[in-house]
C-alpha cells in the first residue's frame, strides 16, 4: 500500500533534494519549459464539474527554493537524520515491524499501525508515545492480524481492520465496539470509514475474465453497515488487470506484471475514484452521484525490453527459492505465458486525499511490477513522485519524495510516512513542506 516517473514534454515539476546536513530538503522548480502556463479549462455538464488541466499550475521557471524540514522522527534514526543533527525531534525509544497505517489525530497527534506488532501506538505531536493498544485473538477489542487503520468521527475514533473484522477505538484507545463484515464476493481492501463512524466503504470483487485470458474483474465499491451486510452499493467498474487459468483443476485469477487497478480514497464522506492507466478522477458524494471529473495530459510510460528481462532474471531467482510445484510457477509466471500483455506502465497507482481536499496520486514507480513486488525477496527502493491537485481538480505539479520514504497522509503543511533502511529497519517519519504558492 505504500513510486517514481516524470511526466512527458515541458512540464513543470518540485523535486525534493535528497536530505543533508541541515536536516533539511530542497525542493526546487525545473529550470526548463515554457514561460505561460496553459490554463485549466472548467466546464460544467449536467451539474457535474470538469476541470481539464492542459499542464501543471506550478511554473516550471521559478526560481524559488523551498526548505522542508524533517521534522519528527519515531523510532531509530537510521539512515534519515546525521547523527549530529539537533534541529529534528527523535523518538528512539519505540521498535517497529511493520507498519501498514500511519494516521494523523486532531492536535497533530500521530497513530500508527503495525502488523507486525499486532499492536496500535498513539504518540503526541513531540513524537512521545501516550500509549498501546490492541491484543492478539479473536475477542472484542482483538486482532489476528491488522491489515489496515482509519479515523473518522472527526479524528476522534480509530477503526482497526483485519481480514473478518473491524474494531472501533476512541482517540484514547479505548476499545468501543467491533462488527464482523462480510461480502458476496471477495473482500480485496477497505478503502475507509463514514464520517459518523457507522459504515465501512469497501471493495471487493464481482467477475473475473474468463480462462485463459488476461481482462479486467469486475469491482463494486460499497457500504457495510455494523453487522457487516451491504446496504448501498456506490459505484460498479470493470478495473482490475489478471490473467485466469486453472490450476488443481479450479480456476483462479492472478496479477498481471505492471497491471493496475481501480483505486480510491475516501474523505469526509466524499469519494475520488481513479483507474491507473486514464489520466482522469471522478469524485462522488456517499450515495454514488458523480461531483466532478478532474482530467488532465499525460501519455504512458512503455515497458521495454529492459524491463521484461529485469521480471524474468527476478523470475528465475525467485523460483530457485520456492519449492519446484505449478503453485510456484502460477504465481510468477513466464512473460510467454501471457496471451496478452500490457504495453505500457499505469499512470499511478495509488490516491490519497489531504485533510485540505487537495488529492495526491503516486506516479508508478520506475522499478516496479505493481502486485508482484510484494513477492519479492528484497523489496524495491522506491523515491516516491506524487502528482498534486487542489480541491477543485486543478492541476498542481509533481513532487519526488525521498528515496525509502513512503507516504501515508497529508496534513496541514506536513507528510506522514514511513521510512526504511537499508536493513529494513522502519521509522515513523514527519516532513514538513511548502508548495511554491506558500513562498
Amino acid at each position: 500500500m505504500r513510486g517514481n516517473r516524470h511526466f512527458p514534454g515541458l512540464i513543470g515539476h518540485l523535486t525534493f533534494g535528497r536530505l543533508i546536513g541541515c536536516c533539511a530538503l530542497v525542493l526546487s522548480c525545473a529550470p526548463d519549459g515554457p514561460t505561460e502556463r496553459a490554463s485549466p479549462i472548467r466546464r460544467d455538464s449536467s451539474g457535474i464539474s470538469i476541470i481539464e488541466s492542459p499542464s501543471p499550475s506550478w511554473s516550471s521557471n521559478s526560481a524559488s527554493e523551498v526548505i522542508v524540514s524533517a521534522e519528527l522522527v519515531i523510532g531509530s534514526p537510521r539512515h534519515i537524520l546525521p547523527a549530529e543533527d539537533s534541529s529534528s525531534r527523535r523518538s528512539e525509544e519505540t521498535t517497529l515491524d511493520r507498519v501498514v497505517d500511519v494516521r494523523v489525530l486532531p492536535g497533530r497527534r500521530i497513530v500508527v499501525a503495525d502488523a507486525g506488532l499486532n499492536r496500535v501506538m498513539l504518540f503526541d505531536s513531540t513524537g512521545a508515545m501516550e500509549r498501546s493498544f490492541l491484543r492478539r485473538g479473536e475477542g472484542p477489542g482483538e486482532m489476528s492480524n491488522i491489515v489496515g487503520m482509519e479515523t473518522c468521527g472527526g479524528g476522534d475514533s480509530i477503526v482497526v481492520a483485519d481480514r473478518f473484522r473491524v474494531a472501533v477505538f476512541n482517540s484514547e484507545g479505548e476499545f468501543a465496539r467491533d462488527a464482523q463484515y462480510r461480502t458476496g464476493g471477495q473482500l480485496r481492501s477497505l478503502v475507509g470509514v463514514s464520517s459518523d463512524c457507522r459504515r465501512l466503504l469497501v471493495v471487493h470483487t464481482v467477475q473475473p475474465p474468463p480462462q485463459g485470458s488476461v481482462g479486467l474483474v469486475e469491482d463494486a465499491l460499497s457500504w457495510l453497515d455494523p453487522l457487516g451486510q451491504i446496504t448501498d452499493p456506490v459505484v460498479s467498474a470493470s478495473a482490475f488487470e489478471v490473467w485466469t487459468r486453472q490450476l488443481y483443476g479450479a480456476e483462479r485469477p492472478f496479477v498481471v506484471p505492471w497491471g493496475t487497478f481501480r483505486t480510491y480514497s475516501l474523505i469526509r464522506d466524499t469519494i475520488v475514484a481513479g483507474y491507473g492507466r486514464l489520466p482522469e478522477l471522478r469524485r462522488y458524494d456517499a450515495s454514488g452521484k458523480i461531483l466532478s471529473i478532474t482530467r488532465w495530459d499525460q501519455e504512458p510510460r512503455p515497458v521495454t525490453h529492459a524491463n521484461r528481462s529485469r521480471y524474468e532474471s527476478i523470475r528465475r531467482e525467485w523460483l530457485a527459492s520456492m519449492p519446484d510445484d505449478p503453485e510456484s510457477r502460477f504465481l510468477f509466471p513466464d512473460l510467454h505465458e501471457y496471451p496478452d500483455l500490457p504495453a505500457t506502465f499505469p499512470l499511478f497507482d495509488r490516491i490519497l486525499v489531504a485533510d485540505d481536499g487537495t488529492t495526491w496520486l503516486r506516479s508508478f514507480p520506475d522499478n516496479s511490477f505493481g502486485a508482484f513486488d510484494a513477492r519479492l525477496r528484497h523489496r524495491p527502493v522506491f523515491a516516491e513522485t506524487w502528482s498534486i491537485f487542489d480541491s477543485e481538480g486543478v492541476w498542481l505539479g509533481e513532487l519526488a519524495l525521498p528515496e525509502r520514504f513512503e507516504l501515508d497522509a497529508v496534513a496541514g503543511s506536513r507528510l506522514y510516512g514511513v521510512s526504511r533502511d537499508a536493513d529494513e529497519v522502519q521509522t515513523v517519519q514527519v516532513l514538513h513542506f511548502h508548495t511554491p504558492n506558500d513562498t
